[in-house]
């Protein structure tokens, strides 16, 4: 068998057009282009130019068609129609638990500020025992190669002074900056530095005597910290919201250097994997595990319970009480044990995304049947597949024109006695979006 191949004329983009942003700068559009004009016309690079404006979540919609030029046999003008959807939000979460009963929480973020691009976003959380405040800030293109950057300020008051939560007072100020550094079109290194004061409070009566011991042993209620960190991401995620196929891969360290009041470190891996399966249905099966420990002149030091792991919450495994599972303490005089977290944590979910036979536009609404498990463990050598929690369940997620819209109703299928006053079945955050 003989093949005979005759090559067509060479082709190139004369002009890239872009229409429907509005709101949003042609360079913010233009730096994700990876078919450039004046180049040769590369079909592979005009499909990932669509992946990757996709990805940014501005637009809900990307269309890219090539026109010929008038006269001109060799040449083709791009047209980059979008169309523009809300990146801006304030976004309202609400739960409710056996125990607490209502916690909130308020944000307001704006992930393409004043059309450049640029990430901003506030959040307050309060609830009967948290007031969290949240500034954050990131340029995603800080110089022109992609190198992005990004600061993080907090001020946190944690009062766990309930009788769903281990009891005592921390009192943080926080403070972070991070580069971002792309090495290829799907793989990012972020480098980080941070500084934290943290006051921590106990209470003899009320705070579990584990807590109040490894206080003693440090020998300071005030404790000062400043960290490294370093990740890796691999993300070749098809879209940023409602991703149908592709995945996302992180690893990151953190590390409390020397000269901090307790030296530690922090490990977390994560993968989250999407597959797109006959009749428009899609698989998302993802897991996270993290560990941490003591080192140097600490050694001899239980991991600090202020940097524990915990588990449960609408974005955890859903069908328990935000931090709810994982190891307990029990006070004398009280009846419900209060969870401490742990140093050890593993949490998987799968999803199976249903296609609405009413709605063809999957990117802004999709049903799933979910199975989540994980737990928390004291240390890895307390985990056991045993003591894993789980349940099952069916969410919304719906990018409403009032704001995005995440509800969930689960129902817990294994869990121990102590977890069972934690139980919360229905759980929802609605925003408004501008």
């Amino acid at each position: 068998m003989t093949f005979f191949i005759e090559p067509g004329q060479r082709v190139y983009v004369r002009r890239i057009v872009f229409e429907g942003n509005t709101s949003t700068e042609d360079l913010v559009l233009r730096r994700e282009m990876r078919q450039f004009e004046g180049g040769w016309y590369s079909q592979a690079a005009i499909d990932r130019s669509k992946i990757r404006l996709e990805r940014l979540g501005f637009f809900s919609k990307v269309t890219i068609k090539n026109e010929r030029v008038p006269g001109s046999t060799d040449q083709v003008d791009l047209k980059v129609k979008v169309k523009e959807e809300p990146s801006g939000a304030l976004q309202f979460g609400l739960g409710y638990a056996q125990i607490t009963g209502i916690i909130g929480s308020v944000s307001v973020s704006q992930r393409n500020f004043m059309g450049t691009g640029k990430q901003i976003s506030a959040q307050i959380q309060e609830s009967s025992y948290l007031k969290s405040y949240v500034f954050s800030y990131l340029d995603p293109y800080f110089t022109q190669s992609g190198i992005s950057l990004g600061y993080n300020l907090s001020y946190t008051v944690l009062n766990q002074g309930q009788a769903n939560i281990a009891s005592y007072l921390y009192n943080t100020k926080a403070f972070s900056t991070y580069i971002g550094i792309p090495i290829s079109e799907t793989d990012t290194i972020n480098l980080g530095l941070g500084l934290s004061s943290n006051v921590i409070n106990t209470y003899p009566t009320i705070t579990p005597q584990s807590l109040i011991d490894y206080l003693n042993q440090v020998g300071h209620k005030t404790i000062h910290s400043w960290t490294s960190t370093i990740s890796y991401a691999h993300d070749t995620r098809n879209r940023y919201f409602t991703p149908s196929r592709g995945g996302l891969q992180y690893v990151s360290a953190e590390v409390a250097m020397p000269g901090s009041t307790v030296e530690y470190y922090k490990l977390f891996a994560q993968s989250s994997n999407y597959f797109p399966l006959p009749k428009h249905f899609v698989l998302g099966l993802n897991g996270s595990v993290g560990y941490g420990s003591t080192y140097g002149k600490d050694s001899n030091l239980a991991f600090p319970f202020w940097q524990n792991y915990y588990a449960g919450g609408v974005t955890d495994v859903r069908g328990f009480q935000l931090n709810t599972l994982g190891p307990k303490e029990i006070v004398p005089g009280y009846s419900i044990a209060q969870p401490i977290g742990g140093s050890f944590k593993v949490r998987g979910a799968a999803n199976l995304f249903l296609p609405l036979p009413f709605l063809r536009d999957s990117n802004t609404a999709r049903v799933a049947l979910f199975y989540d498990m994980g737990n928390v463990f004291s240390t890895y050598s307390q985990f056991h597949w045993g003591g894993l929690a789980s349940s099952v369940g069916i969410g919304l997620q719906w990018r409403a024109p009032i704001g995005p819209i995440d509800i969930s109703y689960a129902i817990p299928i294994r869990y121990s006695p102590a977890e069972a006053p934690f139980i919360s079945h229905l759980q929802f955050t609605f925003g408004s979006a501008f």
